[in-house]
């Protein structure tokens, strides 16, 4: 009995598909922001908006709690900037993310995607209620006035 299932296990294992469709899903959900002063001065790293203190919170469709969202990235690419990675949860329409800097200052980010077969693509954003960005291409990059 052993036998006969260890070659139905190793048959099922083995008989793979050669077709192009991996069977995966392309997530694209992740956002590049630059904080700067009215004159155009970053802001990243001083007092008020130090990387190491910023909080990520996702919400949750039916439930006033907020879960962790994944830790931002710091990129020092010729202008400093934090990469976010947003909720991009399915059971909302436009999932929201909150920016936490301080007690006193959050920023909340909804999103909408494009949902395609195994593909979820950051289509638009809005940060702090007001339409920010349009994408038509995957330049997920925004610069945000303190």
């Amino acid at each position: 009995m052993k036998k006969l299932l260890f070659i139905i296990l190793s048959i099922a294992l083995f008989s793979c598909s050669n077709s192009d469709e991996c069977g995966c899903t392309s997530i694209s959900r992740n956002l590049d922001i630059a904080i700067k002063d009215k004159d155009g001065n970053n802001l990243l790293n001083t007092s008020g908006y130090n990387f190491s203190t910023i909080q990520i919170k996702y919400s949750m469709p039916n439930s006033s709690n907020l879960v962790n969202g994944e830790s931002p990235i710091f990129i020092d690419e010729g202008q400093p900037r934090i990469r976010v990675f947003l909720n991009s949860n399915k059971k909302e329409d436009f999932p929201t993310t909150y920016l936490i800097w301080s007690n006193n200052d959050i920023d909340t980010i909804h999103a909408l995607y494009n949902r395609d077969n195994n593909a979820t693509i950051l289509n638009k954003i809005w940060y702090n209620g007001n339409l920010i960005q349009e994408f038509i291409q995957p330049e997920y990059y925004i610069n945000v006035v303190k």
